[in-house]
C-alpha cells in the first residue's frame, strides 16, 4: 500500500539511479586531479602562475606598508631627537643648580687622617695656613667623603661647607700659599735628615720658615684646596688636567664652579 506520499516514491524511483550514475563518473576527473597535484611540475607550475598573478599585487601592498611605517618610524625619530634635546637642556640646568648649591663649599684633600679628630678643628689650621682667620662658627658643616677602603694609599678628601660665599673665596683665594708651604716642608725636613746624618752640617737654607707652624697633620702629603664640584664637572676638570699633563693645551684652572681652559 502507499500512503499519501508514495506518489512522490513514484516519482524519485527512475531518478535515483541516475544521481548514482553521474557521482561514480564524477570520481575519474576528481581522481585524475588528485593524481595531478601529486605532480611536483604540475604544482611548480600551479605555483608560478599564482606568483605571476599575485607577486605585483602583494608587492604593492608591502611597498605602501613600508613606507607608511617608514614615514611613522620618521616622526617618531624626530620626537626622540626633541625629547633628547629637552632632556640635555633639563640636565644643564640641574647641573647650574647644583653646582651652584655648592658655591660655600670647597674640597680639601691631603690631611692625613687620624682618629677622633674634629674636621673643623683641621679647616680651621687650614685657614691659619692661607691666611684666613675663621672660627668653627663659620663653618656650616664638614666632614670627610669616600668610603675609606677607597683611600688606601692617601688620605679622604675633607668637605667644607662655609655659611658664607666669601669665606670660602678667601680659602680658594689664599690655596697658593699651600703650594709654597709644601716646598718648604719638604726642604726643611730633608735639612734635618741630612743634619742627622752629618752633624758638622749646619747650613739652613730655610731660616725664615717654622716647620711647627704646620700642623702635623699637614706635613706628609701636600695640602690642596679646589671647588667643590658636580660629578659632570669633577669629570671635565680631570679631562682638562690630563690635557695640560699631555702637552695639549697651556693651562687650566676652575673658579666658582666653572672650568676654564688655555690653549
Amino acid at each position: 500500500m502507499y500512503s499519501d506520499n508514495d506518489s512522490d516514491h513514484v516519482l524519485l524511483d527512475p531518478v535515483i539511479p541516475e544521481v548514482v550514475s553521474t557521482n561514480e563518473q564524477m570520481h575519474v576527473p576528481i581522481d585524475s586531479l588528485i593524481m595531478a597535484l601529486k605532480n611536483k611540475a604540475v604544482l611548480s607550475a600551479i605555483s608560478n602562475a599564482l606568483a605571476t598573478v599575485l607577486m605585483p599585487q602583494i608587492h604593492e601592498e608591502i611597498k605602501a606598508t613600508v613606507q607608511h611605517l617608514g614615514m611613522k618610524v620618521k616622526v617618531l625619530e624626530h620626537k626622540v631627537s626633541e625629547k633628547e634635546r629637552e632632556i640635555d637642556i633639563l640636565k644643564e640646568k640641574v647641573d647650574e643648580l647644583e653646582q651652584y648649591s655648592r658655591r660655600e663649599a670647597i674640597r680639601i684633600s691631603g690631611i692625613e687622617e687620624r682618629d677622633g679628630e674634629s674636621t673643623d678643628e683641621l679647616v680651621v689650621k687650614v685657614g691659619k695656613l692661607v691666611g684666613v682667620d675663621i672660627q668653627a662658627s663659620d663653618i656650616n658643616r664638614s666632614h670627610r667623603v669616600g668610603h675609606p677602603s677607597n683611600y688606601k694609599d692617601e688620605p679622604r678628601p675633607i668637605i667644607v661647607r662655609f655659611r658664607g660665599y666669601y669665606t670660602k673665596k678667601s680659602f680658594v683665594k689664599g690655596r697658593g700659599r699651600l703650594k709654597q708651604i709644601a716646598t718648604k716642608v719638604k726642604l726643611t725636613t730633608s735639612q734635618r735628615t741630612n743634619k742627622s746624618s752629618d752633624n758638622n752640617d749646619t747650613t739652613n737654607h730655610n731660616d725664615d720658615f717654622d716647620l711647627e707652624s704646620v700642623p702635623l697633620e699637614m706635613r706628609r702629603n701636600p695640602v690642596y684646596i679646589n671647588d667643590d664640584l658636580t660629578q659632570k664637572r669633577s669629570k671635565l676638570a680631570a679631562i682638562a688636567r690630563r690635557l695640560f699633563k699631555e702637552g695639549k693645551i697651556q693651562g687650566t684652572w676652575v673658579a666658582d664652579g666653572i672650568i676654564f681652559v688655555k690653549k
